[in-house]
């Protein structure tokens, strides 16, 4: 249910007042009527309320009186699962407030406070309440994105409790400020004794220092590894973390990456074949990792075939590989078009490599048929001409032997997708293979890429 202005806070909160089982999730949308008069009688009902399970009040004010109600009634609900309340100033004082009830709750499992304004106070209050949660209490999926006032002081807090409760399931600090003692607390959450964290994400970390990130949480990987009564990690976000040193992280966690989605996207690595042919082959020899993204890295021909060689010696779990914006020109497609690596793929981006021309998207295509595995293929915004994509086109609409398997690929954004001719071509081609799904329009592929970074982190909930 989403509650605005014209729909009135009693018609809701009577419901909640009078446990109606069918109200389970209420939206307050911005701009609509909730202030603390209205916040204080829904902190009233979920006092007594046993079925709703998501409050979502973001964007409104929320001062340290009001929070300490939430807090309150975080205490004695016992259906409330997923919380996110307050704007970019509800800061330390709310958060200091809110804490008790984060820590006495017996059913709140998400709590999202991206670009709330805490600082150090507040993330100092919330570490103690992680910290203080029962053994009974779900494991919480925290989000502090986007909270420029946190040091890495704040930050070291905040994953110093989580480890002492081993209650977090997945933290999420993009664009967390982080130096050598927040690297370490992050590391020693990773590998805390029967650690129950699966999703970690610093993407964008401000000041990270990629070589001692990598040799941080490699050796938390490995320490992990080690302890049976630890759960697996999901996934490991490291997304424009500069400078990442992946042969320090590979050497670092024993040589082989056990999790389940890495994201190294736009993290510095440059063309050295040696180095992330490496890292494929440490996620490979892992057995866990499903998903592997490299985009937006500097790979250039020479590291894509690194890529693709290492997943023909060994793919491991290895379904879904990214590589887009990495510098991919004919002689890499051609590669991760045959052997090994095509026998394994689902999902295969490479969005935005302008040198996969006409005659690389053909080469990718002609391998089409060891293809068999593949789902996915990403090949817009690259520079394929009208006539390369009517030949490829051609390709698949004759032989349904091409990409056996293949349920959505992606062109749009290329030069050739505004033509006449292709979008003829698009309708035969549907015809040919109903069971394909062609997004071809340059808004499509641009959809797509917005979906992919929507869905980062929840995809590994």
């Amino acid at each position: 249910m989403a509650w605005g202005k014209t729909v009135g806070v009693a018609s809701w909160v009577e419901r909640l007042k009078a446990n109606d089982p069918s109200l389970t999730s209420v939206t307050v949308f911005r701009g609509r009527l909730f202030g603390a008069s209205e916040a204080a009688e829904v902190c009233a009902a979920l006092r007594t309320n046993a079925h709703l399970a998501e409050l979502y009040a973001s964007g409104h004010a929320v001062d340290a009186a009001t929070a300490a109600l939430f807090a309150e009634a975080l205490a004695v609900n016992a259906s409330l699962r997923s919380l996110c309340i307050g704007d970019d100033a509800f800061g330390d004082a709310g958060l200091v407030a809110l804490a008790p009830g984060v820590a006495a709750s017996a059913s709140l499992a998400a709590l999202d406070l991206e670009h709330k304004g805490v600082g150090d106070a507040g993330a100092s209050a919330l570490g103690a309440a992680l910290a203080a949660r029962s053994d009974a209490a779900p494991l919480l999926d925290l989000n502090l994105a986007r909270n420029p006032a946190m040091t890495p002081a704040g930050v070291a807090a905040v994953c110093v409790g989580a480890a002492k409760s081993a209650r977090v399931r997945a933290l999420d600090l993009r664009e967390a400020r982080v130096d050598a003692a927040a690297t370490a607390a992050i590391a020693a959450l990773v590998a805390a004794p029967g650690a129950s964290l699966a999703a970690l994400d610093l993407s964008d970390a401000v000041g990270a220092d990629g070589a001692l990130v990598a040799r941080a949480l490699g050796e938390g990987l490995r320490a992990r590894d080690a302890d049976a009564s630890a759960a697996p990690l999901e996934s490991l976000a490291l997304r424009g973390v500069e400078g990442l040193d992946v042969a320090a992280l590979c050497a670092a966690a024993g040589g082989a990456i056990r999790v389940a989605r890495a994201d190294l996207r736009a993290c510095g690595l440059g063309p050295d074949p040696a180095a992330v042919g490496a890292l494929v082959a440490a996620a490979a020899r892992g057995g866990r990792c499903a998903a592997l993204l490299l985009g937006e890295n500097a790979l250039g021909d020479a590291g894509v075939v690194a890529v693709a060689d290492a997943l023909a010696k060994d793919a491991g779990a290895i379904a879904t590989l990214d590589l887009g914006r990495c510098g991919c020109g004919a002689g890499g497609a051609a590669a991760l078009a045959r052997g090994g690596a095509g026998r394994t793929l689902r999902e295969l981006s490479l969005f935005g490599n302008d040198a996969i021309d006409d005659d690389a998207l053909g080469a990718v295509v002609e391998r089409g048929g060891e293809m068999v595995a593949l789902r996915t293929l990403d090949v817009g915004g690259c520079g394929v001409s009208e006539v390369g994509l009517v030949a490829a086109k051609d390709a698949l609409a004759s032989d349904p032997g091409l990409f056996p398997s293949l349920e959505t690929l992606v062109v749009g954004g290329n030069p050739g997708a505004g033509g006449d001719a292709w979008e003829a071509a698009v309708e035969a081609l549907r015809t040919a293979r109903p069971g394909l799904d062609v997004a071809w329009r340059a808004a499509d592929a641009g959809e797509a890429e917005k979906a992919k970074e929507r869905g980062a982190f929840a995809e590994a909930k």
